[in-house]
């Protein structure tokens, strides 16, 4: 979401108009690991095949390319209809009927699935590229089959079905209208009963779904309907732009370009600019940059770290940490002695907001910043990082520009150092790190195995599978609720679930004569749904006829 920032603004026009430390060589010399190879235990279920379901006598009316919203939810309700089936003693249910197919689906509750039927197709972008639409959403529940649409809208842009998001804690759909003369929030339950309406354009919503901002400076907490007014007049506001909110982690504070802040918890809230700014040693700011107006919240959520990909294309001499409530600023490259002279291209915080990753041209650094201690990583480029969920250890995709590769290495916060994987993943983006162990997943370039890394001690175990072809590209799905079963995707188009951490009890659930994609677990852990082909199935993996 950082990288780039002249793609990502053209992204978003798209969207409104629809050192100090000690230098790490590159590569480490050869790590001597234990390698154990997991012989699955046989399931007891053997594999279903699906086969396409007789189409139903419905006919869809010629109104491609886009459907009319107004008589989208007529045609669904009358052509969706679901259906229980048996495979091979595996349970499920079957939702058939729509012959343009899915863009995806995901659970709202273990009872419910929301779905996203593609309506037609739009043009959009200088290459006027032709996308599927989704301009109406359908909800199911998959214990009575009862469908239901959501209201119907004038077709605003392509991507109208992001209107729609819901409050697992709530167990409510919120969704708004399009952006006309009286624009509106309304919530409804998971069956369709609407709660409540709220007058007003939709600025932002809460990460955990219990906040909404309207109008700009209007929050209402859909919990306890609270409603509280921000002190964010655009009266006088010359600022070009205006983007994103971004909330704390307890949503007890809000920073908005430029330059909006909020303190729930203590009922602030202001406007400032950049001449209110001071430095860290109480002076007034000179500043030149661009506007700050998207980043993070680091260092216990109490400093906005900018990302200096949204500063410039790499010229700006900045890299703002701003402290919104006391209208601090500072400037991150200074503190940890970066040179100026330096081109920089991207920043990533660890997910614990203590430390900082800064890509350069030729040369990365990773900065505490508590105390800013740095240590510098000359040699890479292009360098992707993704933090593992306690943010002590990171792997990175660097391309390196002698094979004209691209080097999967694992860095450890313990000792600062990077280290080559054992065994090199099939490709970069086929690496996950599990959900909460530093345990790291990939598929193995040279053979039909996934690899399960500690990386902590770069030891690895192998969880082989069967395939049509020698090699089979693999996508790692979805943990179950526990963790302590993982799905996956081969190309042969087969979806398998294993027992984590023992990998045992490898079982192929369904293979498939059209791909399948987006498996996902339902919330209480018994059912996984996924698409395949123009239909959704939800199956019981652990629960079959005697």
């Amino acid at each position: 979401m950082k990288k780039q920032f002249r793609a990502m603004v053209f992204l978003t026009i798209c969207l409104q108009l629809i050192s100090c430390g000690q230098a790490i060589p590159a590569t480490q010399p050869p790590i001597e690991t234990a390698t154990s190879t997991i012989t699955p235990s046989p399931s007891e279920i053997s594999a279903s095949t699906i086969e396409p379901s007789p189409r139903p006598t419905y006919v869809l009316p010629t109104l491609i390319p886009t459907i009319d919203p107004a008589l989208l939810s007529d045609l669904l309700n009358n052509a969706l209809s679901i259906e229980s089936f048996d495979i091979d003693g595996l349970n499920g249910q079957r939702i058939t009927g729509w012959e343009l197919g899915y863009s995806g689906l995901s659970w709202l509750d273990s009872n419910h699935l929301i779905l996203y039927p593609a309506s037609g197709q739009a043009s959009w972008g200088e290459t006027d590229q032709a996308i599927s639409v989704v301009t109406q959403i359908v909800v199911i529940n998959i214990d009575t089959g009862h469908f239901w649409s959501l209201p119907s809208n004038k077709l605003d842009s392509p991507f109208d079905y992001a209107k729609v998001r819901w409050s697992p804690k709530l167990n409510i759909l919120i969704t708004w209208e399009p952006y006309g003369d009286m624009p509106s929030v309304s919530t409804y339950t998971y069956d369709g009963q609407k709660l409540a309406s709220y007058p007003g354009k939709m600025s932002s919503i809460s990460p955990s779904r219990t906040k909404v901002i309207l109008d700009d400076n209007i929050l209402i907490d859909l919990q306890t309907g609270e409603k509280i007014k921000l002190d964010w007049s655009r009266e006088d506001y010359y600022e070009p732009i205006s983007w994103d909110l971004f909330w704390t982690s307890d949503e007890t504070r809000i920073y908005r370009c430029c330059y909006f802040y909020a303190d729930l918890l203590s009922g602030t809230s202001f406007r400032f600019t950049e001449s209110d700014f001071q430095d860290s040693q109480g002076n007034p700011l000179v500043y030149d940059g661009l506007w700050m107006y998207k980043g993070e919240w680091v260092r216990d959520d109490i400093y906005f770290l900018v990302w200096w990909s949204y500063l410039d294309d790499g010229d700006i001499r900045y890299l703002p940490m701003i402290d919104p409530s006391k209208k601090v600023f500072y400037d991150v490259r200074e503190m940890a002695g970066i040179s100026p002279e330096l081109t920089c291209y991207d920043t990533d915080a660890s997910s614990d907001g203590k430390y900082l990753w800064v890509n350069c041209s030729d040369v990365n650094y990773l900065i505490h910043l508590f105390d800013f201690e740095t240590t510098t990583y000359p040699g890479y480029t292009q360098v992707d990082i993704h933090w593992s969920s306690d943010s002590q250890f990171a792997w990175l995709a660097a391309y390196n520009l002698r094979t004209n590769e691209t080097d999967i290495e694992i860095l450890s916060l313990s000792n600062k150092e990077i280290k080559s994987l054992p065994i090199m993943p099939s490709s970069d983006y086929a690496v996950f790190w599990h959900p909460t162990d530093n345990v790291l997943i990939y598929p193995a370039k040279d053979k039909n195995v996934l690899v399960f890394l500690d990386a902590a001690m770069l030891t690895y175990r192998e969880l082989p599978f069967q395939v049509q072809n020698t090699q089979s590209e693999v996508d790692i799905e979805d943990w179950s609720p526990n963790e302590e079963k993982l799905i996956f995707i081969t190309d042969n188009h087969t979806l398998w679930q294993v027992d984590y951490p023992s990998l045992e009890n490898l079982q192929q659930i369904m293979t498939s004569s059209n791909t399948i994609g987006r498996a996902e677990w339902s919330p209480d852990g018994n059912s996984i749904s996924f698409v395949s082909g123009k239909e959704i199935y939800i199956i019981e993996p652990n629960h079959t006829t005697p």
